[in-house]
Parts: C-alpha cells; structure tokens; sequence
C-alpha cells in the first residue's frame, strides 16, 4: 500500500528516473493526479502541464460508465454492466455538459499558464492510478495527433487488465503496482483523502507559478 498520493508518486518517480525521455513533459490528469504529477514533477525536474478530463455518469445511472477528454474524446468502460442501455441522445447531452464544464476549467488553468508543446517531446501522462481505465484511454486519444515523440502512461497503481488494454494504446507503460482486481483506488492507499476541482488548481497554481 502507499501512504498517499505522495508517497505513491515518489515510488513511480524511482522508476521513472532509471529510464530515457526526450524533453519530457508530465501531463496530469486533474484531480488527484494533479498530486501525483506535481510531485513527479519535482522529484524528476520535468515540465508539468494538465489534461483534462472527466468521467461521465449518464443521469439515471448508478456507476460511471465512460470519460471524455478536452478534445472531446470519448472512451466507454465495456465492462459497465449497463452500458447497453445508454441512448445516443442521453449521451450526447451528457458529453455537451461535460465539455462545457471542461471548457471552464481549461480556461482557469490557462489563464496561469499557456498550454505547454507537445510535438517532438516524451509526453508522460499521469493519474493517481487506474481501476476501469476510461479516464486514462480518454486522455491517450485526445493528444493522439498531438506528434509527440512518444506518449508514455506512467501510474502508481493499476489494475492489471485495464493496463494491458492501456499498453496496446500507448508506447510505454510504466506502474510501480499492478494488481489483479481493483474495485476503488483507496483500497492500496492509506489516507486517500478527496481532492477538489478548486484543490487541483490551486496545486498546479503553486507549482508553476513559484
């Protein structure tokens, strides 16, 4: 188990720094991969940036069942019992809310820091760990015509089907603990406590703006 988020990302940075990257950048998926990627960021001295997106629970539904990314990027949990009786126009309704909400977001992080370049760089993703893996796919295919030279996924915790899903879509792969059934992330983690949308900028606030 980690202790925490820090803790979690500290153990990912030791893996992480025996390996070669090319002008790396860190992009972090808000909320409480903001925590890991900071932290990524100094222990390793790379740029940090952020991707956004969110998980999306269509109304009526009990479970989240799919992510979408800034781009507008869509990846389904083909997992979730009730995916099957999802209509086209809840979804695109659902999707419309997000992105707005993901527009006024973007907005507020980069009114403190223009969007960092992607093309020709290692482009390491992050999240505080993966249990469905929709979140992370979503991000992967909203920066997939970005030219990078290599996109990276590097979490502290995953679970084992859902990343070999994610390696068949990324170059690399990088988890400092996988194991084979994760219903929660704060089952391996020992104080996991919420992050805000409000607490996720003010860390990136700290961070690039010290």
């Amino acid at each position: 188990m980690f202790s925490d988020r820090n803790d979690a990302a500290r153990r990912l940075a030791d893996l992480l720094r025996r390996l070669t990257f090319r002008d790396p950048l860190i992009l972090a998926i808000p909320r409480g991969g903001m925590i890991v990627g900071t932290t990524l960021s100094r222990e390793l001295g790379f740029d940090l940036d952020v991707l956004l997106c969110r998980k999306l629970r269509p109304r009526g539904m009990d479970e989240e069942i799919a992510a979408v990314s800034e781009s507008g990027a869509i990846a389904f949990d083909r997992s979730a019992p009730n995916l099957g009786s999802l209509t086209a126009e809840s979804l695109v309704e659902d999707r419309a809310a997000l992105l707005t909400e993901i527009t006024r977001q973007r907005s507020v992080y980069r009114a403190l820091r223009p969007a960092a370049r992607i093309a020709n760089r290692s482009i390491l993703i992050t999240d505080d760990g993966v249990v469905s893996g929709t979140t992370m796919a979503a991000a992967l295919n909203s920066i997939r015509r970005e030219l990078a030279s290599e996109v990276v996924v590097a979490v502290p915790v995953g679970q084992r089907d859902a990343l070999n899903t994610l390696r068949r879509r990324c170059d690399r792969l990088v988890c400092a603990l996988e194991v084979d059934e994760l219903k929660n992330l704060k089952d391996v983690y020992s104080e996991f406590p919420p992050v805000s949308d409000d607490d996720s900028i003010q860390i990136y606030r700290s961070t690039v703006l010290k």
